[in-house]
């Protein structure tokens, strides 16, 4: 046999375990900077829970939010992104539901929790949009701008209604099944076999193709299902998958990007 390669520079891992149980599937992953730290937010089909890199233990979290919404956490979790504005301590967690229809905001326990529901689903995946307020999700095609629909009524359950208003080119034949924001402006998307790919926003309001793609080795064997960016850092979750596989375990790995990767 031949032995592994070695990552290529600026690819480590981060966490392999321990985890909360042995039926572990991760659903999505966020990230939230806060004094110069990061913590991973890693959720799975029915719980979120909380990783602190330096720390290398997770903690349940979004407890009380899930709690006060049972319906939603009956149906499932199928993504995780956080939204910030200025103040990073002024973010929330916005959980995709499975159905594709709906997403639950958490406040961290400032502000009940508020469901959303989103039109034109459904959804598979979202990003929060660099002005808070929007979201960037996943159909059957390119990533999506949602925007609220202010003129909607709401009911007792549902803080506001989304709708799309743009759709941007896809840039690849592999579908993305995670993406992200970039620091600078710009989108970044993962495709499940490890495929990078950007799109940048022009002065005119457009976006476009950046151009470029990058890819994780095969060698490490993971389907990957999820990944955030913080700063020029992208954390990026995956299960062993194929002959390549070592052990039976989610793993997450830290990728510092280039900076021709986000310019």
């Amino acid at each position: 046999m031949k032995p592994p390669k070695p990552p290529p520079p600026g690819l480590e891992l981060v966490f392999e375990g321990p985890w909360p149980h042995e039926f572990f599937k991760p659903a999505g992953l966020a990230c939230r900077s806060f004094t110069g730290n990061v913590a991973l937010l890693v959720a799975e089909k029915y719980a979120v829970h909380e990783l602190r890199p330096e720390q290398a233990a997770l903690r349940s979290a979004e407890v009380d939010c899930l709690a006060q919404s049972p319906r939603f956490q009956a149906r499932g979790i199928q993504g995780i992104t956080v939204e910030c504005t200025n103040d990073e301590a002024q973010c929330t967690t916005l959980l995709m539901g499975a159905t594709g229809t709906t997403a639950l905001r958490c406040a961290n326990g400032t502000r009940p929790a508020q469901e959303v529901r989103l039109f034109g689903g459904p959804w598979r995946t979202g990003a929060a949009s660099s002005d808070s307020k929007s979201l960037w999700a996943l159909a059957m095609r390119g990533p999506t701008l949602l925007e609220p629909n202010l003129h909607a009524g709401t009911g007792s359950n549902f803080s506001q209604d989304m709708v799309p208003s743009m759709e941007l080119e896809v840039v690849d034949a592999e579908p993305a099944i995670a993406f992200d924001r970039l620091e600078g402006g710009g989108l970044l998307g993962l495709s499940a076999d490890g495929e990078m790919r950007s799109w940048l926003p022009s002065r005119g309001g457009t976006w476009r193709p950046a151009g470029w793609s990058n890819h994780l080795p095969k060698s490490l064997g993971l389907r990957w299902s999820g990944f955030c960016m913080a700063g020029r850092a992208a954390y990026l979750v995956g299960m062993p998958a194929g002959k390549a596989a070592a052990g039976t375990n989610p793993q997450i790995w830290k990728w510092e990007l280039p900076a021709t990767e986000q310019d």
